[in-house]
């Protein structure tokens, strides 16, 4: 079968043995050609790497910075896209080396091998053509030659024959008209000889051109075009290749991307919403109504003033303690700064919710380093063992040091982890206490008769009943001045410096009431406890820095979250 083939095969030797000329310039084309396709490639591989520079510059551009919130879905979603994207990007700079390196180099060698083999070949064949026309001119001459001696052999006959014809010539005109015609016939003889010597030679230089030598030349020319033929597509499947590879990379980036896209759920983003920006605090209940009459002892002033309801601007004053708040003399370590409180607190300064949040982390955060450092002691314990049991690795006593430093350490972690997860318990009860507060509340009524031009039918229900009829605002004041005497008189006498005592009687008149919302424990000098419902006398408003002073019905005052109370002030405040 390869035997048919190769009998069927084309052959520039034989079927183009007359187109030296056409075959130079097609075999130069196709040189052509090759720097063509080199000069594409040279091209791609810059568009490649430009494409692969701008895109990982705009990535670079979008990835989310240090500040930026990335953990809801859909970001974490553009992250992951933009990741693969990146990739990507790095698989078009791989193209472009790969083309260089395995397809680029070669080219160009193989166009420099073309060009030599192409200027040899051609040099051969125009020496042979150079020589064959040679030949040719020399059998021409010789023919030419030939022509001549053999017209003056004819002439010099006739003029023989026309001599020996006439009798008025003499014998010796007839005898040189003789020798003259042998002399020629002798000479066109040799110029036979020549012609017929040169026209062999030239037939056989003929035959040997074209059916050897050209036919060579024309051979190795078809083979140096196939060759080059053969190269172009090696190249051509080489580079199917690298985009093939460069393709199963792409597509596992496209998957990526994909999946990227289903793990995007708006439901999942709205509750990490909800748990970033919960607070944990109920809504505010209905405004119970003071009668200002009650409360102040100046009459002429009956128009009432409405309560502050409990607003987020409010309710969240409270938990924002800033370093440039001015503070109060007298309540030490109670406005120390928000980093203090998040590094040793149990995070009261914030709202419920997420003071919860926090103290979730954070146990999870001594959780995580109690077991890196168990694993660290178990290590330390095994190493101790392998020392005991080869004394040339080294001494175990020199582990005892760092071992009860691990230890130390372990011990400290699990009092943090125990102290958080008190906070955490107290949280979640107090928690469970404000639901169950905010539940009581929903159902507190307000019910008002027809009121009469001096308003005095008048009923309040709830919690605020306390302030029906003023008598207890009015008791209250009674007792401050008393309460506030003896305290200072007790403090005085302790020889205690408390700056409480800068403040004088008019201070600790009790400016309003307040109810607790929220159940809060004191932590620090200054501050009281207090459970949610519990009702207090005002007798110093919040000054900005979020703390507001109360006073309960048995004397005991100091310092509450303004956001954790409902204040109501009289209208002389």
């Amino acid at each position: 079968m390869q035997t048919v083939n190769d009998s069927n095969r084309a052959s520039w030797g034989t079927d183009l043995w007359d187109q030296y000329d056409s075959l130079s310039v097609h075999t130069q084309l196709g040189i052509d050609f090759c720097e063509k396709f080199a000069g594409f490639l040279k091209e791609r591989c810059i568009i490649e790497r430009e494409y692969a520079t701008k895109m990982k510059k705009l990535i670079k551009h979008y990835q989310p910075r240090k500040n930026e919130d990335t953990e809801f879905s859909c970001v974490r979603g553009f992250v992951a896209m933009i990741h693969e994207l990146d990739d990507m990007a790095g698989q078009h700079d791989m193209i472009a080396d790969s083309l260089n390196a395995d397809i680029m180099t070669k080219l160009l060698t193989c166009i420099q091998e073309l060009k030599q083999d192409r200027k040899k070949y051609l040099n051969e064949g125009a020496k042979q053509i150079s020589t064959m026309q040679s030949q040719i001119l020399a059998l021409e001459k010789a023919k030419q030659h030939y022509d001549k001696a053999y017209k003056d052999s004819e002439k010099s006959k006739e003029i023989y024959q026309k001599s020996d014809a006439n009798i008025q010539l003499s014998r010796a005109d007839v005898e040189k008209a003789r020798t003259n015609m042998v002399t020629k016939q002798q000479n066109h003889e040799q110029a036979k000889v020549a012609y017929a010597s040169e026209l062999q030679k030239t037939n056989q230089e003929q035959r040997q051109h074209y059916q050897v030598v050209m036919p060579d030349v024309f051979r190795n020319l078809q083979a140096m075009e196939e060759n080059r033929i053969n190269r172009v597509q090696e190249f051509i499947q080489k580079s199917a290749e690298i985009e093939s590879h460069v393709l199963a990379i792409l597509n596992t980036c496209v998957s990526g991307i994909k999946r990227a896209a289903t793990t995007v759920n708006a439901c999942d983003d709205s509750q990490l919403v909800v748990d970033k920006f919960k607070s944990g605090y109920v809504p505010p209940g209905d405004i119970p109504f003071i009668d200002q009459s009650c409360l102040s002892e100046n009459g002429g002033n009956n128009s009432p003033k409405t309560v502050r309801p409990t607003t987020r601007s409010n309710s969240t004053r409270g938990t924002r303690i800033r370093a440039s708040s001015r503070k109060r003399s007298g309540v030490f370590n109670l406005f120390g700064n928000k980093q203090d409180e998040e590094d040793g607190g149990d995070f009261s300064h914030l709202p419920p919710n997420q003071q919860k949040k926090r103290l979730h982390e954070k146990v999870k955060n001594i959780k995580s380093a109690i077991s890196k450092t168990t694993a660290e002691r178990d290590g330390l314990l095994k190493m101790q063992d392998v020392y005991r049991k080869d004394a040339k690795l080294g001494d175990p006593k020199s582990l005892n040091k760092q071992l009860e430093a691990v230890a130390q350490e372990l011990d400290r972690l699990k009092q943090e982890l125990n102290k958080f997860e008190n906070f955490l318990a107290k949280a979640e009860s107090r928690n469970l206490q404000t639901e169950s507060l905010s539940s009581s509340n929903s159902n507190v009524s307000i019910a008002s008769t027809q009121q009469t031009p001096n308003h005095s039918s008048l009923t309040i229900t709830g919690p605020d009943s306390s302030l029906n009829n003023g008598t207890e605002l009015e008791r209250q004041n009674r007792n401050n001045s008393t309460s506030s005497e003896n305290r200072r008189s007790r403090t005085n006498s302790g020889n205690e410096q408390d700056s409480f005592e800068d403040h004088d009687e008019d201070d600790t008149a009790a400016l309003g009431m307040c109810t607790a919302l929220y159940p809060f424990q004191a932590t620090s000098d200054g501050a009281i406890s207090m459970g949610a419902g519990e009702h207090f006398a005002v007798i110093e408003k919040d000054q900005g820095d979020g703390w507001t002073r109360v006073r309960r019905m048995d004397g005991e005052d100091g310092f509450v979250p303004t956001s954790y109370i409902d204040c109501r002030f009289s209208s002389s405040v």
